[in-house]
């Protein structure tokens, strides 16, 4: 809360009693923090101090400025994770109907053929492509689907799926590129496969 913030790491230590064994590690999650002054620095002393006693979980629903030099610096102490919207439903029951997904799921199963070549072999090749997906609409899963080259299957000899790609690392059940920003299963692959 408010109060255990301002009080400082040590008193928010003294709350999760850190200073005691423990069978588990607690966790420690703020909520928009960014709004209180000094938040780095308290964030910064609070894992500096605890790391190894406590996870910690920032969240909030804008960017937070985490890559400013200086003292107050935040970088090797996180990971970014960016997290689409969801409903309550979603977190509730893990089998919520995903309609994008189960479009896609039955225009590649039933055959859909898409643009698997060429793939990129530079910048300017994967800006063409990206270009073509800008003018898309969200909803335009088909258009989408079919100038990325998406199948569900693995690609290639080495077998590439979307499990590898950066883009779906991220969150493992969507393509981050924002050009592209569809769901995705693990073992599908697009032409714009990244690692």
């Amino acid at each position: 809360d408010r109060e255990q913030f301002l009080a400082g790491p040590a008193q928010l230590a003294e709350r999760l009693k850190l200073n005691r064994l423990s069978k588990t590690t607690p966790t420690a999650m703020f909520d928009e923090l960014h709004k209180y002054p000094r938040w780095k620095q308290f964030l910064k002393g609070f894992f500096d101090t605890y790391a190894d006693q406590v996870r910690i979980i920032v969240t909030g629903s804008s960017r937070m400025d985490v890559y400013r030099r200086g003292g107050d610096s935040l970088m090797g102490r996180y990971f970014l994770y960016r997290m689409h919207p969801f409903t309550v439903a979603e977190t509730i029951y893990q089998d919520t109907p995903d309609p994008q997904r189960d479009a896609l799921r039955r225009m590649l199963a039933e055959g859909l053929a898409t643009e698997v070549a060429p793939v990129p072999e530079d910048h300017n090749d994967f800006e063409r492509i990206a270009a073509r997906l800008r003018v898309l609409g969200p909803a335009d899963l088909k258009q989408k689907a079919v100038i990325a080259g998406l199948v569900n299957h693995p690609q290639g000899e080495e077998r590439m799926r979307c499990q590898e790609c950066m883009y779906f690392l991220l969150n493992r059940r969507w393509c981050d590129l924002p050009d592209l920003n569809i769901p995705v299963e693990h073992d599908w692959w697009c032409r714009l496969w990244r690692i």
